[in-house]
Order: C-alpha cells, then sequence, then structure tokens
C-alpha cells in the first residue's frame, strides 16, 4: 500500500471487499443504476416512472405534485406564532410625528 500521508497512522485495517474500497466497475455501476431507475416508481399513485417526467409516471402526477408545493401541503410546521410579535414589524407604525415619518418612508 503506497504512503498516504499522515491519516495512513489513523486507519488500523480497511475490512470489505475490493469493489466496497476502489469502487465498483463501471459495467456493474451502470447495470445497478438502471435497475433502480427501471424500479423506480411514481410517488404519487405507484405506476412506473417515466424518464421524461422523472420520478412521475406522467404530466398529470407531475403538475398534482406541483399544485400540492403550492398549496403548501409539503410546508414543515414551525413553532406556534406569538400574536404579540408582528409578522411583518415594517406596518408597525406609531402615532404622532414618528408615525407620520415611518409611514411616509414605506411609500417612499
Amino acid at each position: 500500500m503506497p504512503f498516504q500521508g499522515r491519516a495512513e497512522m489513523l486507519v488500523k485495517e480497511i475490512a470489505g471487499s475490493y469493489s466496497n474500497v476502489v469502487g465498483l466497475p463501471l459495467a456493474l455501476t451502470v447495470a445497478l443504476l438502471e435497475a433502480v431507475v427501471m424500479a423506480a416508481k411514481c410517488p404519487l399513485c405507484g405506476k412506473p416512472a417515466d424518464t421524461g417526467f422523472k420520478p412521475f409516471c406522467s404530466k398529470r402526477c407531475a403538475d398534482l405534485d406541483l399544485n400540492q408545493w403550492f398549496k403548501g401541503g409539503y410546508a414543515i410546521p414551525g413553532p406556534p406564532v406569538d400574536p404579540a410579535i408582528p409578522s411583518n414589524p415594517r406596518k408597525v407604525t406609531g402615532r404622532g410625528l414618528a408615525g407620520a415619518l415611518d409611514r411616509a418612508k414605506t411609500f417612499a
């Protein structure tokens, strides 16, 4: 084994097959990837995926998924919002001259 620098001191042994350590031969890698692609199913309806609409089977399923994104169906809920904290601090203005100046800045 050729010298690999100082990190070589940290490795006691390399366990596993030759292909795990060095990498799979290109033909085997391509065959495994093709098997995964062929086994891919549409996440919405379960039909085989079409290469033109990956990972979906059709334009319809792709559009249904996009609509779900637009509606916020995939949003991850966050912590509860405190109603005392404004969501947009620029909208909160005071009264009097300071408030009038703040309102004028928003229209500038």
